[in-house]
């Protein structure tokens, strides 16, 4: 894994350098779900304006960060567990190396807190329900799978019902 997130900070080569053909594109380059680069926030964070995020429910303290865009951005910080921010950003990295929806995460700096950093995203709706499965295309069946392969793969056993995101697009992501 750590070799893996090492070359994800390196430039992509282009196809006849190698390559049989160009790396594989997931999302459309204005998806925040596309491919991107894990160890480089997309904006200054320390500048952005913050609120409090515990509206957004979870057990730990959390943060709401808005960057120049409007976009909006999920600040945890590790709180004495940084191993926790580490582990969020490797799955999300190795998800988008290998061609899964991930969600943009970074490891950052806010107030002197050390944490992650995550995008947040307009879905069309979160979490589990009775009967959610029976309404998922074979597609979203599989990329549930496939998330769940990269939970065990990094031995995250505690995802909850709230973690699949389904998106506008018809894809699956986990947070």
């Amino acid at each position: 894994i750590d070799e893996l997130l090492g070359q994800l900070s390196k430039p992509a080569a282009q196809p006849g350098a190698g390559q049989a053909h160009a790396p594989k594109v997931v999302a459309p380059p204005s998806s925040p779900l596309g491919p991107y680069d894990p160890t480089t926030p997309p904006f200054a964070v320390d500048a952005a304006p913050r609120v409090d995020g515990s509206h957004l429910g979870g057990a730990h303290s959390k943060s709401v960060l808005t960057a120049p865009d409007g976009s909006q951005w999920l600040f945890k910080p590790a709180e004495g567990k940084p191993y926790q921010a580490s582990a969020e950003y490797a799955v999300q990295a190795f998800n988008s190396a290998v061609g899964l929806p991930a969600v943009p995460v970074y490891l950052v700096r806010v107030g002197g807190q050390y944490g992650s950093l995550q995008r947040l995203l307009e879905v069309e709706s979160q979490g589990w329900e009775v009967g959610k499965a029976k309404q998922l295309s074979r597609g979203q069946l599989e990329q549930v799978q496939q998330h769940q392969v990269v939970d065990w793969l990094f031995s995250q056993h505690d995802t909850n019902l709230g973690a699949p995101l389904f998106l506008r697009d018809g894809r699956v992501a986990m947070i």
